[in-house]
């Protein structure tokens, strides 16, 4: 008699793995052979009992590109003032706030990381915005790549796909998105069950 008791219950290929298995509550194991597409993050739908339903996977196409037109500061007007970015996928939340002459407080936003960009009264905007763009370089280069372009500047996103735009909160600055942050659907998988919740279907739309 085998010293496994499962060993009879069970289906085992030459090199030991397990093919199907049985017991009181389910006939056997299914196993679906598919080609899973490329993808850089999915969505997951389930029913009320729990049972995935749907798996749709996204392929990320292109980086968020937003221009920002600086104010120039008019005695300390943009002390304290500031604007929010998000890094990739939202994975983080940013805000550039400026701290005019030593006489700022950091805002402190929950959940955010700041981005303090030092500058003396009555700087002009160019000046305004090449410090602006050294500062998310220094800080945030993981996430962004900031180019100054003397009028203006720009942040890159430097990982494709959707993110939350680019947004003033008090600075008055003009935000303009260049180029959407934005990704297509790469694949759609269906799975269906029966009374018994085992899976009776697994198709690709």
């Amino acid at each position: 008699m085998s010293s496994n008791p499962n060993r009879d219950l069970s289906q085992l290929d030459p090199g030991g793995t397990l093919k199907a298995g049985f017991d009181d509550e389910r006939q056997s194991h299914r196993f679906y052979d598919t080609e899973i597409p490329v993808f850089d993050r999915l969505e997951v739908e389930v029913d009320n009992k729990d049972n995935i339903t749907k798996v749709t996977y996204y392929k990320a196409q292109t980086k968020e590109i937003t221009q920002i037109d600086a104010l120039s500061d008019v005695s300390g007007s943009l002390n304290n003032r500031y604007f929010f970015l998000s890094s990739p996928f939202d994975k983080v939340l940013y805000y550039v706030w400026y701290n005019v002459d030593g006489a700022g407080t950091d805002p402190a936003i929950a959940n955010a990381t700041g981005i303090e960009v030092n500058i003396l009264s009555n700087e002009d905007s160019r000046i305004v915005s090449l410090a602006t763009s050294q500062q998310i370089n220094l800080i945030a280069c993981h996430s962004f790549t900031a180019e100054y372009h003397t009028d203006y500047f720009t942040i890159i996103n430097n990982q494709k796909g959707p993110v939350t735009a680019t947004a003033d909160f008090n600075t008055g600055f003009t935000f303009t998105t260049v180029e959407p942050g934005r990704e297509k659907v790469n694949g759609i998988f269906i799975l269906e069950y029966d009374n018994k919740d085992n899976i009776t279907n697994f198709y690709k739309i």
